[in-house]
């Protein structure tokens, strides 16, 4: 090499910086080509341009050893492939995917294999050879394809990135902290390990913001029934993704939470409508802002929890209540129950457990009374019966506290059980002819066939 290192990288950023207005109106240029191309996608939002910096042209340089294969100062055009970035910014991470499809389809014409073009545009070419996405050195994904953009005779590298809102800021923070500041070289692991931290708690918000477009898109038309059932399904999955990413980061298991999720989602909306029914907007972007703080901080679960005197105004309450409270410390998925609900709720443990107590018994009572309510009896031996049936359901139930008992469609297995059990009764004096102890052996039949004892049996 003919030049020192440094008066050569001085001599090749000066090239560069000599060319700024070319640069300049290039990337203008390339901006205006991609708006247009991808004009109508939904998933876009805007694009962007940079142009490279002297000071990260030098540092690039020297970083990429881009002085051993120059002979020239000027040769520097031709081998740094990113003097101008362009960014193209999406709504989520599978918007990205979608995106690059679409382009890989308009660049179909070539002349080697090698550089791609569409047929408005010759002058402006992509390399399309490499498997998107690629990895990064720091492990995570992103779409990233080399161009050329021949401009008054002159060709300018440049580089096209495709990157959603959370890893747009993704992007940003990593390169002004790890990339770029080396003065914190010493504590880089730590740093590492707290910005991936972070970038998972990103990709985590991104599937929420998908969540949350794809049922307000939906709500224009929609029931309020329907409305409440979008919501709730938007409240389990952000619940999901905040409490799997927990557990394995924690206990390094990957945990079916669904059912757990599910009668958690269900007490939620429950308490909501029977408490404050004016005020469920209100009370389910509440949820929504606790769910936020949670994703930021550590849950409880797993901690042994100290439940204190509870007062419960109706026998069964008690028997349910009493034997859950043990349960919580003894079985992790009820602990995660509770946990997840006092995250949410914030109140005091006996508050929630009694007044989760009362969801659970008066769900089953509402069911038991569907049914009952049908028979040729009186009003009194109607409400006997049903709490004669539920207090039966009841020590069922308390033998052994399975979660799957308790969600919405072991409800309603429990509602088909009781309506077989009671089809041929007609008049009272045939109560007398049922063997309650048949019962227990339905419900069996029921739960058994849909799976909440497969587990167990296979």
């Amino acid at each position: 090499m003919k030049l020192g290192v440094f008066e050569f990288v001085d001599k090749a950023s000066t090239v560069i910086e000599e060319k700024n207005n070319e640069v300049k109106l290039a990337s203008r240029y390339l901006r205006t080509f991609f708006m247009e191309l991808l004009k109508g996608r939904e998933e876009l939002i805007s694009i962007r341009y940079r142009i490279k910096s002297r000071e990260s042209i030098k540092e690039k340089i020297l970083r990429q050893n881009y002085y051993l294969r120059c002979t020239e100062p000027e040769d520097i055009l031709n081998i740094m492939p990113d003097i101008i970035g362009i960014r193209i910014e999406c709504r989520f991470n599978d918007d990205e995917g979608e995106i690059f499809d679409e382009i890989r389809q308009l660049f179909n014409q070539t002349e080697d294999s090698t550089w791609y073009y569409t047929k408005e545009e010759k002058d402006i070419l992509l390399d399309l050879r490499a498997l998107q996405p690629q990895y990064q050195q720091n492990g995570f994904e992103i779409y990233k394809i080399d161009g050329k953009y021949t401009y008054h005779g002159m060709t300018i590298n440049f580089e096209l990135q495709i990157k959603s809102m959370v890893n747009v800021f993704w992007g940003d923070i990593e390169h002004r902290i790890l990339y770029k500041n080396f003065n914190f070289m010493m504590r880089e692991e730590f740093l590492r390990d707290l910005m991936y931290s972070i970038k998972y708690n990103l990709t985590m918000i991104d599937n929420q913001l998908f969540t949350i477009y794809e049922k307000l898109h939906s709500l224009g038309t929609s029931r309020i029934d329907s409305t409440k059932d979008q919501f709730k399904q938007m409240v389990s999955q952000m619940i999901h993704d905040i409490y799997s990413i927990q557990i394995m980061e924690r206990l390094g298991v990957v945990m079916d939470l669904r059912d757990i999720i599910h009668l958690v989602v269900d007490y939620l909306f429950a308490k909501i409508q029977f408490s404050k029914p004016d005020s469920f907007d209100r009370e389910v972007i509440h949820i929504l802002n606790r769910l936020t703080v949670i994703a930021n901080s550590d849950s409880t679960f797993g901690e042994k929890i100290v439940v204190g005197k509870i007062e419960y105004n109706h026998r069964i309450l008690r028997q349910f209540g009493e034997g859950l409270s043990d349960k919580i410390n003894e079985d992790f998925r009820w602990n995660l129950v509770l946990a997840i609900i006092m995250d949410i709720c914030e109140g005091t443990v006996e508050e929630e457990i009694r007044v989760f107590s009362e969801f659970v018994v008066f769900t089953v009572v509402y069911r038991v009374r569907n049914i009952i309510k049908t028979l040729h009896l009186s009003e009194k031996d109607k409400e006997e019966l049903v709490w004669t049936f539920t207090q039966m359901i009841f020590h069922y139930y308390c033998k052994d506290y399975h979660i799957q008992y308790f969600t919405i469609e072991s409800m309603r297995n429990l509602e088909n059980a009781l309506r077989v059990f009671l089809r041929d009764i007609y008049v009272p004096e045939e109560l007398l002819a049922l063997d309650l102890n048949d019962f227990y052996d339905l419900l069996d039949e029921y739960y058994i066939s849909n799976s909440v004892h497969k587990g167990e049996l296979e």
